[in-house]
């Protein structure tokens, strides 16, 4: 994904990148998104959280990801930091977690 692309801070109806990135690994329940720099973004259907060192991370919009709602109110309650994450984070990671205002908070793991 283009960290660039404006559009990736909005939430639209274009979902043509996100389902691209789905079709190619049909098995998986969600994939997550990588910028074009390195950095993780977010999944195909919410933010990511990550816990490090017994601390829950997310991913700041400046690394291409959507400023979802509940990923905004976990920002602001204190649940969830900002920092730029790498593939390497995910798999040193203690925990995993997507985020959705709509699916809330659900425990995640990668394959």
């Amino acid at each position: 994904m283009d960290a660039d692309d404006a559009w990736l801070r909005h939430k639209t109806t274009r979902r043509a990148p996100y389902e691209e990135r789905a079709r190619r690994w049909p098995d998986a329940d969600d994939v997550v998104l990588v910028s074009t720099r390195g950095e993780v973004t977010e999944t195909t259907i919410g933010n990511l959280a990550v816990r490090l060192d017994g601390d829950w991370w997310t991913p700041p919009v400046s690394s291409g990801c959507l400023p979802g709602v509940e990923r905004g109110r976990l920002v602001e309650e204190g649940r969830l930091s900002e920092r730029v994450l790498t593939p390497a984070d995910l798999t040193a990671a203690d925990g995993l977690a997507v985020v959705n205002s709509l699916r809330g908070w659900r425990g995640a793991r990668l394959v």
